[in-house]
């Protein structure tokens, strides 16, 4: 017959229980390494498009220029015609241009998307709504919007919404995973610059972060805090700090 001790179960200890509860913490350094991934667009049939017709309103308006100002035998009668043709081409071409899908980024720093050689951000706490109707998946917060069409970026979209669903999960909780898998190694991965927190303001305090290494940031959604207030769990996505 087994003895009574043999019976007993044994208890983890203490420091076992808090080890196993414990969650790990969020609070990083405005110096920790982050990253991201660009995306191009599978297609851009619009941007290659709208290259070509301003390429063609380009020619046109030299050949116009030349026939009406430096052409030796006079102006020609096309020349004015081909000066007005260049410039609506030219026109036209820069708006096609223009609505191309542009590159997009995903990763600590939020979303990103490249415009006219500038990067408009999305920081993942910024974030106020997410929807996927009509093959897009549309972000939006603090004033700013930034849509991935799903058919030329289904990999951003993919990751975008797996991010979102990990970093800020309340906020996508209605939403269906409808996107196709992201591809192996799709995108570029890169390394983020050190972001700019001097004069921001704490967001449980408001208290101004005069020096960049009074703060303190939430890894998962971006969240600036000073070092001196820092909350037990993040205001902006819960995170344990």
């Amino acid at each position: 017959m087994a003895s009574a001790k043999s019976k007993a179960k044994v208890k983890p200890s203490g420091s076992a229980k808090k080890k196993a509860s414990a969650e790990p913490s969020w609070l990083r350094l405005p110096t920790d390494r982050r990253s991201e991934r660009r995306f191009d667009p599978r297609s851009n049939t619009v941007a290659l498009f709208g290259t070509i017709v301003s390429s063609v309103g380009a020619v046109c308006i030299g050949a116009g220029v030349f026939g009406q100002f430096v052409r030796k035998a006079g102006p020609h009668h096309y020349a004015v015609h081909l000066l007005i043709a260049g410039v609506v081409l030219f026109i036209v071409g820069f708006v096609f241009s223009s609505r191309a899908v542009p590159p997009m980024r995903v990763g600590d720093a939020g979303l990103a998307a490249e415009r006219s050689g500038t990067i408009e951000r999305l920081a993942w706490h910024d974030v106020d709504t997410v929807r996927l109707a009509s093959g897009t998946l549309t972000f939006s917060g603090f004033g700013r919007l930034i849509t991935i069409p799903v058919g030329p970026h289904a990999d951003a979209a993919w990751l975008a919404l797996a991010e979102a669903r990990a970093r800020i999960p309340a906020r996508v909780s209605s939403l269906k995973d409808e996107l196709p898998k992201m591809l192996k190694d799709a995108g570029e991965p890169l390394t983020l610059e050190e972001p700019q927190v001097a004069g921001l303001r704490c967001k449980a305090s408001d208290r101004l972060i005069a020096f960049e290494n009074d703060a303190r940031l939430c890894g998962r959604c971006g969240e600036a805090y000073h070092k001196e207030e820092v909350p037990k769990h993040c205001l902006s996505c819960d995170a344990k700090l």
